[in-house]
């Protein structure tokens, strides 16, 4: 399980981690907004249809040069 900026971070269909992961909330639940709006806004800003749009486009100008 991995804390980083967004949120918490687990393997799929890892338990343990997923156990963890909400343990942790139960015991800190100040970080569940926090935690929330930083994934969101992650999500919005680097996984967004325009922000890979972005991205791709930004990989096929370099190839091209």
């Amino acid at each position: 399980m991995l804390h980083n900026e967004p949120g918490i971070v687990t393997k799929a269909k890892n338990a343990d981690q997923i156990a963890e992961a909400i343990k942790f909330f139960l015991q800190n639940p100040d970080k569940i907004d926090e935690y929330g709006k930083n994934g969101k806004s992650f999500l919005e800003n680097e996984l967004s249809w325009n922000s890979i749009a972005r991205k791709v486009e930004k990989i096929y100008s370099q190839e091209m040069v």
